[in-house]
């Protein structure tokens, strides 16, 4: 009688470990099917803006240039010095917890690194 109970046992256990490897063959070809179409997409998108300037610039006609020949603007731009009191300020205004940006920079890193400035430089003349 202990021998049937084994063997039932046994054979319980073979068939879930039978499911349980369909199971993750499943899965496989899941995540196979869903990286294909991801990179797919990918490849679309680069394809997409990679060749967009060039579609674009074929709507401008070339010997039509009177657009570009304005009179000179009379307005002028400079940066302004920024000196380290204020980069610092402006970094220690970052978040004050971990944050990840699209960059894979963490802003985290700023608001801490703004302590560390020195009073007596200018960063950007």
């Amino acid at each position: 009688m202990d021998i049937l109970i084994a063997h039932d046992d046994l054979s319980n256990y073979i068939s879930k470990l039978y499911v349980v490897h369909e199971y993750n063959k499943y899965i496989s070809n899941i995540q196979k099917i869903v990286q294909f179409y991801k990179s797919r997409a990918i490849q679309q998108f680069n394809q997409h803006f990679a060749t967009i300037g060039e579609k674009l610039g074929t709507k401008f006609n070339d010997s039509d240039s009177s657009s570009w020949n304005l009179p000179e603007s009379i307005h002028e731009f400079r940066f302004a010095n920024v000196d380290v009191v204020f980069a610092a300020k402006q970094l220690s205004l970052c978040s004050a917890r971990p944050n990840i940006d699209v960059l894979g920079f963490d802003s985290y890193l700023l608001n801490v690194g703004s302590k560390f400035s020195s009073q007596d430089r200018v960063l950007v003349t």
